[in-house]
């Protein structure tokens, strides 16, 4: 009976009849199986492989293999050697930052690949990047040589910066905002005066007005205090720059300020009594100057 198998197969072509699958070996059709379910299973012929068609064992699709894999010769990969036992280190060459090094314990002998690489080796190679890049080290930063990062040289920046105080060599720039809703004395700012002997505040005022004094009767209030200490717990304030809108600067603005040095935790610290009890956001920046 016919089969109807190709008539000029090349070595290795396969042709399905019915339920069987037929290899063409170079001088026969033979019958193989499409899977082979075995515990053991042992090829005796001592053939070698010189293609992905030759050898004791011929696989057409894709190999599985769940356990170890043991090479007795040369492994190749489109006909270039790319692993042998005698060589496997010199075989296989680790790439950038990638160690590669033959271990061997006992008769067992495997390559062990390490990571090397490093921040230096990995800007090396590329040195800009558009994604964000979130530094979480908390170690605040007392010097140009502390902090969670460290940088030698200057630095550019294209937009603005956010940051909780900035320091400028013996200049420490500071910003904080307090709502306050009554007229009592209330500490808007404190520093130590061992960290610095003086101070200049510009602050910002808004009273009434509606949530966040966003209605059109609320008050708006600019003023600028200077402030210096001295080594006997006095500390010296003069106030200017007076800007109140509505009107207001003839009553002396919406609040009036002091200042006082506590001789026991030598805190500076800058007060702001409103003269009506409606609703401020006080908000004030300080630039201090180390003692």
């Amino acid at each position: 009976m016919a089969l109807n198998l190709p008539s000029s197969p090349s070595v290795g072509q396969r042709a399905n009849v019915g339920t069987k699958t037929y290899q063409w070996s170079g001088s026969a059709w033979l019958v193989v199986a499409n899977q082979i379910n075995a515990t053991t299973l042992t090829v005796g012929s001592g053939t070698n492989s010189i293609s992905t068609t030759t050898g004791a064992l011929v696989v057409t699709g894709g190999v599985g293999i769940g356990g170890d894999l043991y090479l007795g010769g040369t492994l190749y990969s489109n006909g270039v050697t790319v692993l042998t036992t005698a060589t496997l280190n010199a075989s296989i060459f680790g790439g950038n930052d990638i160690n590669i090094t033959t271990i061997s314990t006992g008769s067992t002998t495997y390559l062990r690949f390490d990571n090397t690489s490093t921040l230096q080796t990995v800007t090396g190679r590329g040195n800009s990047t558009t994604n964000i890049v979130n530094i979480t080290n908390t170690t605040e930063s007392t010097s140009t040589t502390s902090g969670a990062l460290i940088i030698a040289g200057g630095i550019g920046v294209g937009k603005r910066i956010n940051c909780e105080s900035l320091k400028i060599a013996d200049s420490v720039f500071d910003s904080t905002l307090i709502t306050i809703n009554n007229t009592a004395s209330t500490v808007i700012d404190s520093y130590l005066s061992t960290d610095f002997r003086s101070a200049k505040y510009f602050i910002q005022i808004g009273s009434g007005g509606g949530a966040n004094n966003t209605g059109s009767t609320a008050t708006f209030q600019g003023v600028e205090i200077l402030l210096v200490a001295d080594n006997n717990n006095a500390v010296y304030a003069t106030e200017y720059g007076l800007v109140v809108t509505g009107g207001a600067s003839a009553g002396g603005g919406l609040g009036t300020f002091s200042a006082d040095l506590s001789a026991v935790d030598k805190y500076v610290r800058l007060y702001f009594a409103a003269t009506t009890a409606t609703n401020k956001t006080v908000k004030v920046l300080r630039t201090g100057m180390t003692a």
